[in-house]
């Protein structure tokens, strides 16, 4: 089975209208009560709640409100967030296939610092990795800090192995580690 990438530009050209994703999950939060949230593609308006949230988890090496902008262009519905059911956004998701290749990348994963540990991360992973997979990917890829244990071990749980670190990455003396998942 090929690389299905071109397909975005087709699917998005006949469809006019987003499909939305929703998950019930258990909040251990505020009385242990069960929230709903949804999955579903980014819009402009979440444009503030989405660099706030980035600059929370990123700090210096965290994009600019103008990466945002243009991923709303160009990544469509590859580019997800996690909503409550009384409309906050509580993260989001950006993924993007590499230029010419089957190989596609998790470009970014944030949560609210007030919403993680809570099955939010998990929900947004999942609904991105069944979109990539199903345009045929077949390598997914990501960097993250490797001092940052949760998340390579969040990332280990799905499946994400540590393939090279690389030293410099966005600056001198800043390391990431590259980590794949096989689709098949």
């Amino acid at each position: 089975m090929g690389c299905k990438s071109c397909i975005i530009i087709v699917y998005f050209t006949l469809t006019d209208k987003m499909p939305y994703y929703e998950f019930n999950l258990n909040f251990q939060g505020i009385g242990g009560v069960n929230k709903q949230i949804t999955i579903r593609p980014y819009e402009h308006a979440d444009l503030k709640t989405i660099s706030e949230i980035e600059k929370e988890t990123f700090g210096f090496v965290a994009y600019p409100a103008f990466f945002f902008r243009q991923a709303y262009d160009i990544l469509s519905d590859l580019f997800l967030v996690a909503e409550s059911v009384d409309g906050k956004i509580l993260g989001y998701v950006m993924g993007a296939f590499e230029t010419g290749s089957c190989d596609s990348w998790i470009l970014s994963l944030a949560v609210a610092k007030e919403h993680r540990r809570q099955g939010v991360a998990h929900a947004l992973m999942e609904q991105l990795l069944q979109k990539l997979i199903a345009r045929g990917a077949e390598s997914i890829l990501l960097t993250v800090d490797p001092d940052n244990t949760a998340a390579v071990s969040f990332y280990r749980k799905q499946d994400f192995h540590e393939i090279r670190v690389e030293n410099d990455y966005f600056e001198p003396k800043d390391k990431r580690a590259v980590m794949r998942k096989k689709s098949t």
